[in-house]
């Protein structure tokens, strides 16, 4: 496609009878733009947004229209100079901005933003589930990453939340199976399971396939006189409750 050349958009078909798909050049697409139109300067094919910005500005100062235009601008608005729709500034310009989020701090900052454990991390209230017709309620561990006292807090509120309107105690089975948490969180965890244990659970079993976090996990329990034994399956953990 020619660099001076652009995909009419579909306010083409209304205003000028141009065919769905002809190729215009910049200038033909900015005249047929009428004033109080909307125009997503995101839906043209071969012009950037910048671009196509700067067409509608040299058009308005050449010909003072149009006039009253609602822009659509998919990402940012501009550098607060005279960058993107801040062109626009000195011509009466005045941005709404609806469902304004912030962007991601991590995205400026050098080290890995964790992205692979938000989009395959299981929210937390998703896996703490109760089956009311054998009284387990299923704690499922596997692949969590405890990383602040935030997630520490998320646990004992979603225990709570499930537990405590049943009026009863209940039996709880813990999948360990790739969990990890920071070291210096362990005491902190530990506090938080021993009260849940405490305050709703009848009996308790664990499991993982891990020797090493089989070890692990006693040991830190064992010192907070704990149930410390950690069963290698679901179906060890589950005989063991019956």
């Amino acid at each position: 496609m020619d660099s001076k050349s652009v995909v009419s958009p579909v306010i083409a078909d209304i205003h000028s009878g141009m065919k769905r798909g002809k190729v215009v050049s910049l200038e033909n697409a900015m005249r047929v733009i009428r004033d109080g139109d909307t125009v997503s300067v995101n839906g043209f094919v071969g012009y950037s947004p910048e671009e196509l910005l700067r067409g509608l500005e040299d058009r308005f100062l050449k010909t003072g229209e149009p006039k009253n235009l609602t822009l659509i601008v998919a990402a940012g608005i501009g550098d607060g100079k005279e960058k993107d729709v801040n062109r626009l500034a000195h011509v009466e310009f005045k941005p709404i901005m609806k469902n304004v989020r912030r962007m991601d701090e991590r995205i400026f900052k050098l080290p890995p933003m964790g992205l692979k454990d938000d989009l395959l991390s299981i929210p937390i209230p998703e896996r703490l589930t109760y089956d009311p017709a054998t009284n387990i309620f299923y704690v499922n561990f596997e692949g969590l990453h405890v990383r602040n006292g935030e997630d520490i807090e998320a646990i004992r509120s979603r225990v709570t939340e499930v537990c405590a309107p049943l009026g009863r105690r209940v039996k709880t089975i813990v999948n360990y199976d790739n969990f990890s948490i920071a070291p210096d969180l362990e005491d902190e965890y530990v506090k938080m399971v021993k009260y849940v244990v405490s305050e709703y659970y009848s009996d308790v079993t664990r499991y993982t396939t891990s020797a090493f976090l089989r070890m692990k996990l006693g040991d830190e329990l064992k010192k907070r006189n704990l149930a410390a034994h950690i069963f290698q399956s679901k179906e060890e953990a589950g005989q063991a409750l019956e």
